[in-house]
């Protein structure tokens, strides 16, 4: 497995944080993965490196961000962002597969175990009961794990979530009317 690059965040407003991030991670993702320490939806949010503003779509290593380089984060235009539409209506009955638990970190420092979970429940479900114990509607909520953002419509076990794992809940901004 290739080694995770780690790549310091700076924000305007908020304290300096690090992030890692897959070898073959996109601009995009590591927006969204940047909304764990600062407050910008990624449809705002414009990635700096090197005094270039970087594409969702490239690369990072492509670009030449390495390990240990800083990616200044900016308020922008709003940026039409690929972010997964809630899928059909998820199940709420019980599930017939294993069962995880998982910690979810929510925005003012909300921890949350959530027990007893189908392997096989989808991501939706998950995203339903994390945006309600963080106080917020499901459809202001990013779900990350372990740098990703958690897509609608798979499995929690297909989006690679494991007992004792932890998912990140990152609001989404709101967008002027």
């Amino acid at each position: 497995m290739a080694e995770l690059c780690k790549v310091r965040i700076r924000a305007a407003g908020s304290p300096d944080f690090d992030i890692a991030l897959e070898p073959t991670a996109t601009v995009l993702d590591a927006k969204i993965a940047a909304t764990a320490g600062c407050d910008i939806d990624p449809r705002f949010m414009l990635i700096i490196c090197k005094g270039r503003v970087l594409k969702d779509e490239e690369v990072l290593s492509n670009c030449g961000v390495r390990s240990g380089d800083a990616l200044h984060v900016a308020r922008g235009p709003p940026v039409a962002v690929a972010v997964p539409a809630a899928a059909a209506a998820s199940s709420s009955g019980p599930t017939s597969g294993p069962t995880i638990g998982i910690t979810v970190k929510g925005p003012g420092g909300v921890d949350v175990e959530l027990q007893a979970l189908g392997a096989d429940e989808p991501v939706d479900r998950l995203r339903a009961l994390a945006a309600e114990r963080c106080g917020l509607k499901a459809e202001q909520v990013h779900l990350l794990h372990k740098a990703k953002m958690l897509r609608d419509g798979q499995s929690l076990a297909a989006a690679g979530l494991r007992a004792g794992d932890v998912v990140r809940v990152a609001r989404r901004q709101a967008e002027a009317p």
